[in-house]
Formats: C-alpha cells, structure tokens, sequence
C-alpha cells in the first residue's frame, strides 16, 4: 500500500537517539517523526516509505510533550549540526542514559545500570569547529551540512561554539577573497574547509584545509586576520587532495604564529598540534577523566597501558608520577605531542611510541613487564578481535573503556567477558550535548574466563 502524502495523527511514544520520535499509524505501521518528543501528539505527512517503516514530517503539534523546548537555533531545522535541540537538556540525559543501559543489556547481556549522565553545561561547549566552504554568486558562504546530506547550511552563529568563532570565520571569508572553492562533483578548486580550535585560555588556531599546496596570499591572510582578531595566535594550511569526505589531509603546513597551542586538563598541561585527537568538550571531558582514575583505582607504582593514547591525555591524567606509564598511538604527531606533554615525568617510567595497539600492548610487556591496568579510548568503530585477544593475554586485571559509542562498547564487552572481563561499573557522561552522541566510562576486572 502507497503511503507516501498521507497524513496520520499519531502518538509518539518513544524517541530514537538521534532525536526521531516513533509512533504507529492506527493500521499498526511504524512511524518515525524527526524532531518529535516523547508522549505527543502530532499530525504528520508521510514523506518516505521503506520496507519496515514509515518517515513523517511534522504538520502540526496538537499535543505537546512537557520536555518540547525552543531549540534557540535559527538553522535548527535544516542543520545537521543537532539533533536534539527541540527536548528539554534534562529529557535528553534521560535519553542517553536509557540508551547506554539498552546497549549494554541488550547487546553486552549485562545487567549493568550505568551512573546517570554527567554534563558540564548544553551550549557553548565546542573548542573546534570544521566548516565546509561554498562558493554562493560572487563569495564563499560557510557553515555546516544539512542533515544526511553534503549541501551546506550557511550558518556563523552556531550556539554551540564560542562566540568569536563566528566572527574569525567571517573575517576569514572576507580574506579569502577570489580564491576558488572545491567542487566534490569535479576534485577540483582550492578551498575545502575552515578549521578552528581554541584552547581554554582563549587562544585560537586557524587552519584552512586546501586542494593543493599553500602559496604567499595565505601568508598576508594570516597576518591580517591575527591583526584584527588578537586571539588568533596560530595558523596552519592543511593539504587535502584526496577525493574522498575526510576533513584533514596528513600534512600541515605552519604559516605564522605558535606550532600548537596549549591547554591544560586535570592539572597537567598539554600541546596540542593541529591534527591531534584532543576533546571538544574540555570541561566535560576533565570530568570522565577523573571518574576514569576513580575506577582504574591504580595502586602507586603500576604499569599502565594507554591504548589509542593521542597526545597521551587519558593516561597522564589517569596516572600519577610513580606509575610506569605506556602509551601507544597510531598518529605521528600526536606521538610526539604525548612525548612533550610528559615532560616533568620520569623518563625511564614513560614511554609513548608509534604502533598499533597489538604492536603496543607486547612493547608494553617486554618493556615494562605485565600491566596492570590497561586504559583504551577507541575510534567509533571499537577494537578489532585482535586487539581483545591481546588484551585478553596481557595479563592486565583491570580495563578502563572509554568509549564514544554505546553499541561498540558493549558488543566489545561481551568479546572481553569470553576472556574473563566483566563490565563492573559505568558512567555516562555528555561530552557533545544537543547531539546524539555519548560517550561512557566502564571498568572492566578480570574473572575466570567463560
């Protein structure tokens, strides 16, 4: 049966965690509403028709839920930024609580209720931002995509972000001037994205990522915007020529200012060069750091392995001085960002090298002996099966995860308990409010394996 233009007053009874209401037609067919809350009533168009569902577009709110909120985003509606502007920030902790415990019930098996979600605030949080460039008639517009698609939502003033963000981007724009913007249909153009990171004493680094090789304009480009925006102390070209949806390119060229800018995190101080993992959300990212060390309880003297290290935050604010500390990481640079942000520890207790994290895990034993606590902060994707059953043969009683997918966590869990590791404790924690993501905390302790 064709449903596509019909229009359904349905009830939302529950909200996906990308922000989607679901609903069913009286007829029993699911229904998902984009921007629909939980407990309302709402008249929808239907605008798609797959196999097991419905798609509906909201007409009209005739019941609102008590968690429907003014998103306070002009370009809510369009921008692929958020997800869940339109629900009060209290309903959407709820919500990613909820999902982090489904996660792990159903696809972990663990009967495991996670500590509630922690934040550190809703809006203003992001210290980067990456916009894709547009060429619009006679100049560039920026902003973000639009949802599950690649055409950019001109947007400067996102609430998420600080708010000088906005105005270095637009000064940028302006300095750009006649300079071609990449077209993905053709590969070809010079412009690709903007890049901007701030550090927590309010420095900036500018980064425009380009189809080709820097010459002289981005020299007086860089001048004249640290000029007019004094915060702006750092300024790289980044080359992408790849054809492809990645951001970055691998190299970076430094064009005027400081080579990385510095931040601190739990009482250490960090560098941090432009293509370095380090969190957007500073403030909420202290907080899982602390209850990662509250859960690793290290004893003074351990060995502890940091896999998927970065610039080797998560194992220098977990440790102390009198720990032996291993960190391993796949990206160069950020190798050597771990290797300047240890300087103060022990040399002979400190070692951050450039492997894989199997590679790693047996440099870490032949270097340091077993470990005793094993910290990892995977991508999106979690760890490969090789990984957990290096893990498993480490030796390691304890595992700290740290994870920014819920779904990724608990499948790895379940893989780590075939070994003997059981998820014991969790805690959510909101690093990207608004958003749908998540990130989690869990401590994992060796038993007999299964």
């Amino acid at each position: 049966m064709k449903e596509k233009n019909k229009v359904y007053t349905i009830k939302i009874t529950s909200v996906t965690p990308e922000g989607d209401g679901i609903g069913r037609t009286e007829s029993g067919a699911v229904v998902f509403v984009p921007l629909a809350c939980s407990g309302e009533t709402v008249e929808v168009k239907i605008i798609k028709e797959t196999s097991n569902r419905l798609i509906g577009r909201i007409m009209n709110i005739t019941e609102p839920s008590p968690d429907r909120t003014d998103p306070g985003c002009a370009v809510y509606r369009q921008c692929g930024g958020c997800s869940l502007r339109h629900m009060s920030y209290e309903a959407e902790k709820k919500l990613k609580h909820a999902y982090v415990t489904d996660c792990l019930k159903r696809i972990g098996g663990f009967d495991l209720t996670p500590e509630f979600t922690v934040s550190a605030g809703c809006d203003g949080y992001r210290n980067k931002a990456q916009y894709p460039l547009v060429r619009d008639g006679d100049r560039i517009r920026l902003g973000y995509y639009a949802r599950h698609s690649h055409t950019v939502v001109p947007h400067t003033s996102c609430p998420l972000q600080p708010d000088c963000f906005g105005r270095i981007a637009q000064d940028a724009l302006g300095l750009f001037g006649d300079m071609t913007v990449y077209d993905e249909a053709t590969g070809e153009g010079l412009l690709r994205h903007l890049f901007l990171r701030a550090s927590r004493s309010g420095e900036v680094c500018v980064m425009p990522v380009i189809n080709g090789k820097p010459d002289k304009r981005f020299y007086g480009i860089a001048a004249e915007l640290s000029k007019r925006n004094p915060e702006v102390t750092s300024f790289f070209v980044n080359i992408n020529r790849e054809r492809s949806n990645l951001i970055l390119g691998r190299e970076c060229v430094h064009i005027s200012g400081k080579e990385y800018l510095t931040d601190t995190l739990c009482g250490r101080e960090f560098r941090i060069s432009p293509l370095s993992f380090w969190q957007v959300n500073t403030a909420a990212a202290e907080m899982l750091l602390y209850k990662a060390r509250e859960l690793a309880g290290i004893a003074p003297g351990s060995t502890v392995c940091d896999l998927y290290c970065g610039a080797g935050t998560v194992g220098l604010c977990v440790t102390d001085d009198t720990d032996k500390l291993f960190g391993i990481e796949i990206v160069p640079d950020a190798v050597e960002n771990a290797k300047k942000n240890a300087a103060g520890r022990e040399t002979g207790k400190t070692r951050f090298v450039c492997a894989d994290s199997s590679e790693g895990i047996r440099m870490c034993r032949s270097t340091f002996g077993t470990p005793d606590v094993i910290l990892t902060d995977p991508p999106r994707r979690g760890m490969s099966a090789k990984v957990i059953e290096d893990i498993a043969g480490s030796g390691a009683q304890k595992l700290v995860y740290i994870s920014c997918c819920p779904s990724t966590l608990a499948r790895d869990a379940a893989l780590l308990a075939r070994h003997g590791y059981r998820p014991e404790k969790a805690a959510v924690f909101d690093l990207f409010p608004r958003t749908s993501h998540v990130e989690t905390v869990c401590l994992l302790s060796k038993h007999n394996a299964e």
